[in-house]
């Protein structure tokens, strides 16, 4: 059980960085000291940010149990182009949670783009904006939700992917499955 735990997200229409200020989670990186997060480097501190047109949600989990989170994918072995369909629970239940696939062994980062994600409680027909937050649903990953940046995600390539619970609009991930694309 997380007990005191606070977090400053970025909220924008695409998943971005944060400031996390908070201990017990080792998936989540609190920075070496505890505090805020460096988070791919983009700051060190929340008062480093310099964004500008930037909205900033504080998000009071104390109390919530995220060790509990979970991820699945209805299938193991997908064909490719056929979609993806994630199911999640657990989760904080926040608008900019979100699934992303990654290749398997790639670890999730600004630097390097998921190849397809979509926020949790969006609509299926505009996946990359943030729409009710859920603790717990499914989303079908497909070429309407793929990446464009820095090139096409969909469809996915013949090899072995992750699918990852992404939280607060970040690439901190609380839950992850592997599948298949042949």
């Amino acid at each position: 059980m997380i007990t005191s735990w606070s977090v400053v997200a970025l909220l924008a229409t695409v998943p971005l960085i944060g400031c996390f200020d908070f201990s017990p989670f080792d998936r989540l990186d609190p920075g070496a000291d505890g505090g805020a997060a460096d988070l791919d480097g983009c700051f060190a501190s929340c008062e480093d940010a310099k964004l500008e047109d930037a909205s900033f949600q504080d998000v009071d989990l104390r109390g919530t149990d995220l060790q509990g989170a979970t991820v699945q994918v209805s299938k193991t072995t997908y064909a490719v182009g056929e979609p993806v369909v994630v199911t999640f629970a657990n989760g904080p239940g926040n608008a900019n949670d979100w699934i992303a696939l990654y290749q398997k062994g790639a670890v999730p980062s600004q630097m390097l783009p998921s190849a397809d994600w979509s926020y949790v409680g969006a609509d299926p027909a505009r996946p990359h904006k943030p729409g009710a937050g859920l603790r717990s649903g499914t989303v079908t990953l497909d070429a309407t939700s793929q990446n464009t940046v820095p090139m096409p995600g969909w469809p996915l390539l013949v090899g072995q992917w992750t699918a990852y619970f992404m939280v607060f609009g970040s690439w901190n991930w609380i839950a992850s499955v592997d599948f298949e694309v042949r």
